[in-house]
């Protein structure tokens, strides 16, 4: 918020800026990858796709990576046939969106107990024969 009214108070008026939206879109990029890494090292036994979250989190992560290659190439090209495809883009990426959203309202999502998590015992060396391992003789 502070990047936005200093960009605000100090950009020019008389055109279209297009930074701020940019930097909010890829924060949240990063925040939903974030997101999926720490759901993907949890091994559970309810699969990741059962979860409401898990499709809410991929239809925002569609919009926020279609609004900022959107917003990233419309002000670089001045392609009136580029432009009218990248809406036509636009427009599917907004209705995928959409549609994951709402049907993802629509799922009946099981409540996670600490008896789903699997736990791996740490020392059991499940990568021991894993080619790309350095092995030490220790």
């Amino acid at each position: 918020m502070i990047f936005c009214v200093y960009n605000y108070i100090y950009s020019d008026l008389s055109k279209f800026d297009n930074l701020p939206p940019l930097i909010e879109f890829f924060v949240f990029i990063l925040i939903i990858t974030y997101y999926f890494y720490e759901k993907m090292n949890l091994v559970s036994k309810n699969p990741i796709y059962n979860s409401i979250s898990f499709w809410i989190c991929v239809g925002l992560f569609i919009y926020f990576t279609g609004n900022f290659f959107f917003y990233l190439l419309v002000t670089s090209s001045k392609d009136i046939v580029l432009l009218k495809k990248m809406k036509i883009i636009y427009a599917l990426v907004s209705i995928s969106k959409d549609l994951i959203l709402a049907f993802a309202w629509f799922a009946h999502e099981r409540i996670e107990t600490d008896a789903d998590i699997i736990k791996v015992p740490d020392g059991l060396g499940l990568d021991d024969d894993l080619p790309f391992l350095k092995q030490t003789n220790s």
